[in-house]
C-alpha cells in the first residue's frame, strides 16, 4: 500500500525524512533530494513520469554505473 503526500518547491530535508518508509542507504544524502524535488517542483518538473525528475536521476546513474 503506498500513499502519495504533495510537498511543496520548498520542501525541507525534516518533510522528506517524514514521508519516507523506504530504509536509504547513507550513500544518499537526504538533503540533497529535498533540494533536487525542491528545485524539480519550481521549475514545474514532474518528479514522475517521462522527463520527470526520477527517469532523469535514473538515466544519469545507469550512464555512471556503465562507465565507471
Amino acid at each position: 500500500m503506498s500513499t502519495q503526500v504533495e510537498l511543496g518547491a520548498e520542501a525541507t530535508v525534516e518533510e522528506v525524512q517524514q514521508v519516507s518508509t523506504i530504509e536509504v542507504s547513507p550513500v544518499v544524502d537526504r538533503g540533497l533530494v529535498a533540494q533536487l524535488v525542491g528545485d524539480a517542483r519550481s521549475q514545474g518538473v514532474a518528479i514522475d513520469g517521462e522527463g520527470g525528475l526520477l527517469a532523469q536521476l535514473t538515466n544519469l546513474v545507469v550512464e555512471s554505473a556503465l562507465e565507471g
